[in-house]
């Protein structure tokens, strides 16, 4: 099997792009200095990035929508007497953001933006290569 080089990736910095609209901007500059400092936005990632803004922006004007008509909506039917019956379910948008948000979340992750569930390391606790060649060499 022959190993394949591959071009480096090219780092650097990450311009805005210019067909985001100004919902989707607002997402750029506010998370692209985080991703941009975790080093996960690169010009060759900078596509996923525009779909995490996109995606966000998009979960932010469903979500305007759900609150203007409420979490419960009121459904009426007519029974076989031709009695109406009425009863409230929960906003049919309610499931498309929820969608939403889950893939904005793994978006996030992606970049480095959402939160892994672990607290910081300490110094003391970072391994460092000396003190884990150390540990391994210390083997009884």
């Amino acid at each position: 099997m022959a190993i394949v080089e591959r071009e480096p990736v090219p780092s650097g910095p990450v311009d805005e792009p210019d067909d985001l609209t100004a919902g989707e901007l607002k997402y750029w500059r506010k998370w692209s200095p985080l991703a941009l400092a975790n080093g996960m936005l690169t010009p060759s990632t900078s596509a996923g990035f525009v779909l995490l803004c996109q995606q966000a922006e998009r979960a932010e004007v469903m979500w305007a929508t759900i609150q203007s008509r409420g979490l419960e909506q009121l459904k009426v039917t007519i029974d076989g007497a031709g009695q109406e019956q009425a009863e409230y379910k929960a906003n049919s948008l309610l499931t498309h953001w929820r969608a939403l948000m889950l893939r904005c979340e793994q978006l996030q992750a992606r970049y480095g933006l959402a939160a892994d569930g672990k607290g910081p390391a300490r110094e003391s606790e970072r391994d460092t290569e000396a003190t884990e060649l150390a540990r391994l060499l210390a083997v009884k």
